[in-house]
């Protein structure tokens, strides 16, 4: 693999986790990322190639490559009759089908539009990858700040050779009789717990099986049917606060240091973030009336060990509180944030920060989004009820270690 289009990929901290599973998926997201500020329909014409080139893997993967598919459009409602990709997916992926049209063929220079098509990008990917792998993307998708993308992307031009021979190997390979089973096999996993709210993408549910279409004529792409709406949600530790993971007790054996979730079992202590994402999903504005938790499970803290997370790097302000330990919880603008309502649409997605905080519980939860449109009215609910819920405990009944961060590892004393 080229080298320099290798660390490309790598220094994309939304996009990297692609390049295992599909190099040539990573790196037209990330030559997208770096188009944005610079040439806006260059970022969303790669956008579109992403979406494309996925399309055709999840076709092929479900042995649906071999029928007169024209165009994406065909492939995308093709996908949906078989039951391979869920609503909010489907939408997802003709928002961008649109988009990545109107660039090159009409034009837009909208810079606004062409970030939030690298977003859906990540929403694809984000979900492609957990029904690839059934492991969950740890992060959520933050916009590369234009200082660091510019100095990247003369290397982006220089290599797009490489990127167009990427695509001809893949076309040439998606030519060629599928090697796997016609059914896909794609494996669901638990939603991570995270809640950023700037890409708007709801965290979807499994893939039927292609055997089981759903019934009903093909719905117009242009209005689906289902939510106007989706949202992505992640779950983390923060640093330089109060903040955290409570793991199973190790005794008095040192840890090593982790930034991400230590361990599958680890978790997440009071006081850490949740970040969702939501945007709309059709031509049309969503007003998000408000939002709320609802506690599913109540318990005494969980005992162990504490790994505060330090303070190494940045925090992110935080712009929601979320008090879990009240009967009624409900997410509350902090000093400084406008309180909901809020708009969004396929360009103006939202992102909520919120900081869920326990005194000395072990508490299980979801957050509920009521939504309006027009006449339409619903409300969004993450997880989606199939995944397990967020869950936040108090460090309370834990024996708190400290950060060693010379030495990469969490110790009973420094």
């Amino acid at each position: 693999m080229d080298e320099q289009l290798t660390l490309l990929v790598e220094s994309s901290d939304n996009f990297r986790f692609l390049a295992e599973p599909a190099f040539v998926l990573a790196a037209d997201a990330v030559a997208a990322e770096l188009y944005v500020d610079s040439d806006p329909d260059a970022a969303m014409a790669k956008s579109r190639r992403f979406a494309e080139t996925l399309a055709k893997m999840l076709a092929r993967r479900a042995g649906l490559d071999g029928r007169r598919i024209r165009d994406q459009n065909g492939r995308i409602e093709e996908l949906a009759r078989a039951g391979v990709i869920p609503e909010h997916i489907r939408s997802t992926f003709h928002v961008i089908r649109r988009a990545g049209n109107q660039a090159v063929h009409e034009g837009s220079r909208d810079r606004q539009k062409a970030a939030s098509m690298v977003a859906a990008c990540f929403v694809l990917g984000a979900w492609w990858y957990r029904e690839q792998t059934g492991r969950e993307v740890a992060h959520s998708f933050t916009p590369r700040p234009p200082a660091e993308a510019a100095p990247l992307r003369e290397s982006i031009t220089n290599i797009e050779n490489r990127l167009t021979e990427l695509q001809a190997a893949f076309q040439a390979e998606a030519g060629r009789a599928p090697t796997r089973s016609p059914v896909p096999k794609l494996v669901g996993g638990a939603v991570a717990i995270t809640l950023i709210a700037s890409l708007a993408y709801l965290v979807g549910p499994r893939l039927p099986s292609a055997r089981n279409p759903p019934t009903g004529g093909s719905p117009s792409p242009e209005r689906p049917p289902g939510p106007p709406l989706a949202a992505v949600s992640s779950f983390h530790a923060v640093s330089c606060r109060s903040s955290g993971w409570v793991v199973p007790s190790r005794g008095t054996a040192a840890i090593p240091y982790s930034p991400d979730r230590p361990a599958a079992e680890a978790v997440l202590a009071s006081d850490g973030e949740v970040t969702v994402t939501v945007q709309g999903l059709q031509d049309r504005s969503v007003v998000l009336q408000s939002m709320k938790a609802q506690v599913e499970r109540r318990g005494p803290a969980v005992a162990g060990t504490y790994l505060p997370m330090g303070c190494q790097g940045g925090v992110t302000p935080r712009k929601f509180l979320l008090d879990l330990d009240a009967a009624n919880p409900r997410v509350v603008a902090e000093k400084g944030s406008i309180s909901f309502p809020y708009k969004v649409a396929e360009t103006e997605p939202e992102q909520f920060v919120i900081t869920p905080t326990v005194r000395d519980q072990d508490i299980e939860f979801r957050l509920v989004i009521r939504w309006t449109s027009g006449a339409d009215e619903g409300e969004l609910v993450l997880p989606e009820r199939a995944q397990p819920p967020f869950r936040v405990t108090a460090a309370t009944a834990a024996q708190q270690f400290c950060l060693d961060l010379d030495k990469s590892l969490w110790r009973p004393s420094c």
